[in-house]
């Protein structure tokens, strides 16, 4: 696959031409789900630590980089591909606030397997899933480590805001911050799949969390213990808000190939 270069301002990413993420940010000139970004900067905009779980090519970690006043962002990428472009984007972009880790975040500590084949044009979008006694090659294996043992372990004080972008693995990164949601109560920012949603939405309240806005499939969760001022999303404009995201994926979706097929893009 052939390199690129996208600029937005001062920042420069580099990425493969057939990726979708690098051509949005190519064709649009703006950070990838930037309208989210800013939508939800109250939420990270005194954040000290934040952890990008899915980190791909970097584009959220460097926005935050960027925009933020943050000392410490961990991003977290498994895919070879992808990391290698992570960090150079990563140094190319920040000023050493980032901590890029070839990782997948998990439900606990140990190996996880590609669940999908990855395709030249998306090479974020596969999953992953937890060896379970198979012989696995050596390149469809990756180091996965739960939220709650990387913070224990890297002696992190504070955890206060969370992003999660694991295209299908969301509910096992959930299930591996279990003490991370109850000592520091961060943020969390899930994007799901029509078919988790539910069930995320059922997960986060257990612990307390509410779900205070949806923006095409992508939930933002808050805690009333550090965000005693913010409300929950009525639960008949959550459920629409839900719908017309999961609608619209589809729709965007089919259109994005379509264009793409006809190199429009």
């Amino acid at each position: 696959m052939e390199f690129g270069l996208a600029q937005i301002g001062a920042v420069t990413f580099e990425g493969y031409w057939e990726d979708d993420i690098f051509m949005r940010i190519r064709q649009s000139g703006r950070f990838f789900e930037q309208e989210i970004l800013e939508r939800w900067e109250p939420w990270y905009r005194e954040a000290e630590v934040i952890l990008d779980a899915g980190a791909n090519l970097g584009n959220h970690s460097i926005y935050w980089a960027v925009h933020t006043s943050a000392g410490k962002i961990v991003a977290f990428e498994p895919y070879e591909a992808n990391f290698e472009l992570l960090k150079r984007n990563i140094a190319r972009n920040t000023a050493g606030q980032v901590v890029c880790e070839q990782k997948a975040a998990g439900s606990r500590s140990g190996q996880v397997r590609l669940a999908a084949p990855v395709e030249r044009s998306s090479l974020g979008n596969a999953s992953f899933c937890y060896c379970e006694n198979e012989e696995m090659t050596e390149d469809a294996v990756a180091e996965a480590v739960s939220l709650d043992d990387y913070v224990r372990e890297a002696g992190l004080g504070q955890v206060d805001f969370v992003k999660i972008d694991t295209e299908g693995f969301e509910l096992e990164v959930l299930r591996g911050m279990d003490s991370l949601l109850y000592q520091f109560s961060p943020a969390v920012w899930v994007e799901t799949e029509e078919s988790h949603a539910a069930e995320t939405v059922r997960y986060m309240e257990r612990h307390g969390y509410f779900l205070a806005d949806v923006q095409r499939m992508n939930c933002l969760f808050l805690h009333p213990r550090k965000f005693p001022d913010a409300r929950p999303m009525e639960t008949g404009k959550m459920l629409a808000a839900l719908l017309e995201a999961s609608e619209r994926a589809v729709i965007n979706e089919i259109r994005y190939e379509e264009l793409k097929h006809r190199r429009l893009l």
